[in-house]
């Protein structure tokens, strides 16, 4: 099992199947992860990827271009960079990680031909917002979705 801790304070632990990858592996992946700090992880055998990310949160005047809801935030930015994608939405969900409760989004896209699933999550705690992206082949997604649950029950604040 690998432990992956993010900003010093939320651990996540998932399967020895899981590896970083590389940043050009991860360059797609990384635009997503909102510029801040993070880690993009690969499981080949199970076609999933999962992006960890955190960053400051924004200030009061970063607050007025940009909205107070960060999950508001990501639809209005997925809409825009999937739609070449045949981007859908699929609904609004939230996790809890160790206590603490993250909003998020599941969404749909086609990727090289390949129907592909998405959830994408904010967490926002003491003064820092952290970004949760997995991303699995929709063939796949009761099985993916088992091992992302698994991974996020693992979460605990440091």
């Amino acid at each position: 099992m690998g432990q992956y801790t993010l900003n010093n304070t939320l651990c996540l632990t998932f399967p020895d199947s899981f590896h970083i990858m590389s940043e050009e592996e991860a360059a797609g992946l990384r635009a997503n992860a909102n510029k801040g700090d993070g880690v993009v992880l690969k499981a080949e055998e199970h076609h999933m990827a999962v992006s960890l990310a955190w960053k400051a949160a924004g200030g009061f005047f970063a607050r007025l271009l940009t909205g107070n809801d960060p999950v508001a935030n990501l639809e209005t930015c997925y809409k825009k960079q999937f739609k070449p994608f045949n981007y859908g939405l699929d609904g609004h969900l939230s996790i809890t990680l160790g206590g603490e409760t993250a909003q998020g989004i599941r969404y749909h896209y086609t990727a090289q031909e390949i129907d592909m699933t998405g959830e994408s999550y904010v967490l926002s705690k003491e003064g820092t917002e952290y970004y949760l992206h997995v991303y699995y082949r929709t063939m796949y997604a009761e099985e993916c979705r088992n091992i992302w649950n698994t991974a996020i029950k693992t979460a605990v604040w440091e």
